[in-house]
């Protein structure tokens, strides 16, 4: 049976690629990047993303040439029946609590705190790593002057 591929090419015109890069550039926080300008995830995503649908990716790149990358995904034999049977039971899963979400891409984060948002969770943003880690802090230490005034003893010892 013949698999056919919808592709889609990226292509771009920057320092390219020497082998050693490439044969890492999907690698799970692989960065060319300076510290603390990227986490290395983007490519290791895209790349999880293709394989969960049966594709694969093509990059040639040299370096000062750019590079080009094309992901492969196969064409559903029917999609139309297919989508018409996924569509019946097509209902977004609800949650409930909260959620601290931090990413430094502003679209990204906007995007996900709408979705965690429909999805029935409160959501509690931060734009990167850092902020996070402060916003945690603050809740932590709001619960605790919470407790505090509460009257709520603390002890080492069982009740």
């Amino acid at each position: 049976m013949n698999i056919v591929y919808a592709v889609i090419t990226v292509t771009d015109s920057g320092y390219g690629m020497d082998a050693e890069t490439k044969r890492k550039v999907f690698n799970p926080f692989f960065t060319t990047k300076e510290a603390g300008k990227g986490t290395g995830l983007g490519l290791a995503m895209v790349m999880g993303i293709i394989k969960q649908h049966d594709g694969f990716i093509d990059l040639q790149s040299e370096p000062g040439k750019g590079s080009v990358f094309k992901l492969y995904l196969p064409l559903l034999a029917d999609p139309l029946v297919i989508a018409s049977e996924v569509a019946k039971d097509a209902r977004m899963p609800r949650g409930s609590g909260t959620i601290l979400l931090a990413e430094d891409d502003p679209p990204t984060l906007i995007l996900l705190e709408e979705l965690l948002k429909r999805a029935g969770y409160n959501v509690i943003t931060a734009v990167d790593g850092e902020d996070g880690t402060g916003v945690l802090m603050l809740i932590f230490f709001r619960l605790i002057e919470f407790v505090s005034s509460s009257g709520f003893l603390f002890s080492s010892k069982p009740v």
